[in-house]
């Protein structure tokens, strides 16, 4: 079933175009890597144009976009003199993200409401992503009629005393059938332990990310991110108001986490 999508999305990818935004801030560690993956994901569309967002870099992030990155991609930086708060959850970070987020959907509103498909990419994953799982993504996409987009299936693999674990990762974007943030209620179990073959198909979630998703470009541009909780999990309740509705992809891999 993997490879069959993986094939369909393919030939639907000769004839498509795709847009590809996505944020920047400090990751210049595994930037290099990520640029060399969009320029092979490139490589199946017919045409593809990107937009990435940074912000406030001070490790060499804006350097390494400047060189390596394609030439099909836009780069927007700007100082905005704003703490990083990677471990924060709520007030400033989401709002700063929903912020930089929105930028995203202005560009695309802009400048490819005429393509196909749209990838949302994190680039810090420190592993990448499955060029096929984004195929794969487009795959199923093609033959459903009300779904917006799929989520990936983001992967954590932590070293902890000898032992390596693996786990699911991104639970803050992710609301199986309820839209509030219940970690806190029902712990991360429940997600960090979900592990569907690679293989399997997708399914319905209120909302998911994992650091990368495939939305159809007229889905997209209907969103609106806004801060008020996870950025992600506000812009799939505006899709969800307008019919849509989302679901998360085991075939689709993003290495977000490697210890």
């Amino acid at each position: 079933m993997y490879h069959r999508k993986v094939d369909e999305g393919r030939k639907v990818a000769h004839e498509s175009q795709l847009a590809v935004v996505g944020l920047a801030r400090n990751c210049a560690k595994n930037l290099r890597n990520t640029l060399e993956l969009l320029s092979e994901l490139s490589e199946p569309f017919f045409s593809t144009g990107g937009y990435v967002f940074e912000n406030d870099s001070v490790d060499g992030t804006k350097e390494i976009l400047n060189r390596y990155k394609p030439e099909w991609v836009t780069v927007k930086s700007q100082d905005l003199n704003r703490p990083h708060l990677p471990t924060e959850f709520q007030g400033p970070r989401t709002e700063a993200l929903a912020e930089y987020r929105n930028s995203c959907v202005d560009w695309v509103k802009e400048n490819a409401s005429h393509t196909d498909f749209v990838v949302v990419l994190d680039l810090d994953a420190d592993g990448g992503f499955s060029i096929d799982g984004v195929l794969n993504s487009i795959g199923w996409l093609v033959g459903s009629k009300g779904l917006a987009g799929l989520g990936s299936f983001s992967l954590a693999r932590i070293t902890s005393d000898g032992v390596e674990k693996f786990s699911h990762y991104d639970a803050f974007a992710a609301r199986l059938n309820w839209w509030r943030d219940r970690r806190e209620e029902i712990g991360y179990t429940w997600f960090h332990t979900l592990l569907p073959p690679a293989g399997s198909p997708p399914f319905i979630m209120n909302s998911c990310f994992g650091g990368l998703a495939v939305y159809k470009t007229q889905a997209f541009v209907e969103g609106t991110y806004s801060g008020d909780d996870c950025e992600h999990v506000m812009f799939h309740k505006t899709l969800a108001a307008r019919g849509w509705s989302l679901a998360l992809n085991p075939g689709s891999r993003f290495a977000a986490l490697l210890q």
